[in-house]
């Protein structure tokens, strides 16, 4: 290991190019295999011309795998005709007659790791010439599975490599063909130019849809993609591409047939000159707003306030509120009505705060924190941190057991205990226990009615995720039965700073509240509170004092946070730097005078240490360097005293004079040697 350490070290150290490389290549020749393994990795990456043949002796000779793999690396990389054959060879075969292994019985995967490795480099040698041979392996019925690097390596082999990934992507099926196209989507497009004609008129809409990003986006060929396409995936990237480059485009795509399509084409489309064209576009957004497919509606409701802004607000705010629509689109228009100009009336965002999805009254909480000087906002959301927003029938969220599955997952309390369900032939949840009404499948009482007539699924989203194999009468829970809690959450998570002493006092509530989410969620909430509060942050220190000893390390941080770590008092920072979270003594030490962070460099925590590093290094002298390397020496913390070497030039010259005398021991050395290798120049 000492030996192994030195050589890294001298790689990071030694400025000659010339004489680095030469002490490498007499590596390659040691007796130990660690080391040869080291050497040959160093040595590929520097290589030249003249060091082949001892790259080519160890690829034959050495019988350590890493080696080989670094040999065939640095062939891949500097490699000459000659080499060509031999890393084939390799993609076929052990080569047993020419190649020593460590292990002589034929160890299969010793020899993958090599293949791949041969194969890799082939591809990276552009050597066309060695196709055939990379699909012999490939389609050896005995061999490791070798898509992925064969692919790759056709991806690197130029014209002729593209054609035959193309022709893997055109002929195969299953795995093997989605690998050879990922190959092809992680081409440059300049590379697959000699084939856009293929492409174009390829039936596999895969390859078509390569063909967009090839074609500049300007070409009237991607009009024809956009527009008549019989895939909508290539018909919307066509779309994507062209459009901003060529006006009408997306005035066209609205009429497609696919409401993602429409989507898109909404998105990208610009308000038409024409009064008439303009009006009749506002009516079609007003009318997909209420009545338009999920990809639609919520692109609808995005785009609304730029083509019809007079009706925005009334029609946003209803798909807001209308609990019969995919989730996305509400969301959606919830955000659109705060992003509204003139900004909609913070009445209707209080209006939201009660929504049933959770997803909607959060977009109704940001937009309520972002209006500063709104004391109606401010009050609300300081109420809804206190439970005081929301009346009785609208804190809870009851469901009918009848129309509505439960969330069996979502905890209702701390104290509720998961139990074991099942779906009785009624469509009931009940505990598993309960006994099984004997001739009905679970399955098929959910899909058939009283009369024994099966029903049709009731949709929940007209998507490809809810197929019709999907579609079993149900709505996802989109939020937990406790709004006003949930609500709490999302205001402390996102509302610290909002102004108020109201804010600050239902912060301190929740700050020892037995509710465990509460209560870490409001810690974080007062820390960012006091930092720029010196009224809230008296107003929490005495909880804080109080929390210091807390086990949960993230709450024991945050008091100290709001403590200022020892600045109010020295038994504070005691306190903080003895603290058994590794977050609070760091940031203890962080605060520290630069004499003083010297004792913090033996912590068991890197976090710590790195800590005690910067600390010492705002105001260095050459005393307190050298005593640091000291310390981190003697502690063989070679991690952190690599940090130290990459950024003081006195203590690197400190570790080198060191290692010079012959004085220190086997571990000293090994400890200063790992840290001169990881240490940056």
């Amino acid at each position: 290991m000492l030996r192994c350490a030195a050589l890294q070290a001298y790689v990071r150290l030694q400025g000659d190019p010339e004489t680095l490389r030469a002490r490498l290549v007499e590596a390659l020749l040691d007796p130990d295999p660690d080391l040869r393994a080291d050497a040959m990795e160093a040595l590929a990456d520097l290589a030249t011309v003249h060091d082949l043949p001892a790259i080519r002796r160890s690829l034959r000779g050495d019988p350590v795998r890493e080696v080989k793999q670094a040999a065939i690396r640095a062939l891949g990389r500097i490699g000459e005709a000659r080499d060509k054959a031999m890393l084939r060879d390799l993609v076929l075969s052990r080569c047993d007659d020419r190649i020593a292994w460590e292990d002589t019985l034929g160890d299969w995967e010793e020899w993958l790791d090599v293949q791949i490795s041969a194969i890799e480099a082939l591809g990276q040698l552009g050597d066309a010439e060695s196709i055939e041979t990379l699909f012999e392996a490939h389609d050896d019925p005995h061999g490791q599975n070798l898509n992925t690097p064969v692919f790759d390596a056709l991806g690197k082999m130029g014209p002729t490599g593209v054609s035959w990934l193309l022709a893997v992507v055109k002929t195969g099926d299953g795995l093997t063909r989605k690998r050879a196209a990922d190959a092809l989507a992680a081409l440059a497009p300049d590379l697959l130019i000699d084939h856009l004609d293929t492409l174009l008129d390829e039936d596999d809409p895969a390859l078509r849809h390569h063909a967009v990003k090839v074609l500049a986006a300007t070409d009237k060929r991607l009009w024809v993609l956009a527009t008549e396409d019989e895939d909508a995936d290539v018909r919307r990237a066509a779309l994507r591409r062209a459009a901003p480059g060529q006006p009408g485009m997306a005035f066209q795509c609205l009429k497609d047939n696919n409401a993602e399509v429409q989507a898109d084409a909404l998105d990208l489309l610009t308000p038409p000159a024409d009064p008439q064209e303009a009006e009749a576009l506002a009516e079609n957004i007003c009318l997909w707003t209420t009545m338009g497919k999920p990809a639609l509606l919520s692109a609808a409701a995005r785009n609304l306030g730029r083509f019809a802004p007079d009706r925005a607000e009334e029609l946003l705010a209803a798909l807001a509120q209308e609990a019969g629509k995919p989730l996305d689109a509400r969301v959606t228009a919830a955000r659109a009505l705060a992003n509204m100009s003139p900004p909609a009336p913070t009445e209707l965002f209080l209006s939201l705060l009660s929504n049933p999805a959770q997803q909607v009254r959060l977009a109704a909480v940001l937009a309520l924190r972002d209006r500063p000087g709104d004391k109606a906002a401010q009050k609300a959301l300081a109420d809804a941190v206190t439970f005081s927003l929301l009346g009785e029938d609208e804190a809870v969220l009851s469901y009918d057991p009848g129309s509505q599955a439960r969330d069996a997952a979502a905890p209702k309390d701390g104290n509720t205990t998961a139990t074991h369900v099942r779906i009785t032939p009624d469509g009931d949840i009940v505990d598993a226990d309960a006994p099984l009404t004997a001739g009905a499948s679970t399955l098929s009482s959910i899909l058939t009615d009283a009369a024994g007539t099966p029903q049709t699924a009731e949709l929940a989203e007209d998507t490809p995720e809810e197929s019709a194999p999907k579609r079993k009468k149900r709505r996802a829970v989109e939020g937990p039965d406790e709004i006003a809690r949930s609500l709490a959450l999302d205001v402390l998570r996102s509302c610290a700073d909002v102004a108020g002493a109201q804010m600050s006092e239902g912060i301190l509530h929740h700050l020892t509240a037995p509710d465990t989410a509460l209560r870490a969620t409001a810690w974080v909430a007062a820390s960012v509170r006091a930092r720029e509060d010196a009224c809230a942050r008296a107003l929490f220190a005495d909880t804080a004092h109080e929390t210091l000893q807390d086990t949960d390390p993230m709450i024991q941080f945050r008091a100290f946070e709001i403590l200022d770590f020892g600045h109010d008092s020295e038994a504070i920072r005691s306190q903080a730097l003895a603290a058994s979270d590794t977050l609070t003594r760091a940031e203890a030490v962080h605060r520290l005078p630069a004499s003083e962070a010297i004792c913090h460099l033996v912590d068991a925590s890197k976090r710590v240490r790195d800590a005690a590093l910067d600390t010492l290094l705002r105001e260095p002298t050459e005393d307190l360097i050298l005593q640091a390397v000291e310390v981190l020496g003697a502690g063989k913390h070679a991690d952190t005293l690599s940090s130290l070497l990459s950024r003081s030039d006195v203590a690197r010259d400190r570790v080198l004079s060191d290692l010079g005398t012959g004085a220190l021991n086997d571990q000293q050395a090994y400890v200063l040697l790992r840290a001169l290798a990881g240490a940056k120049t």
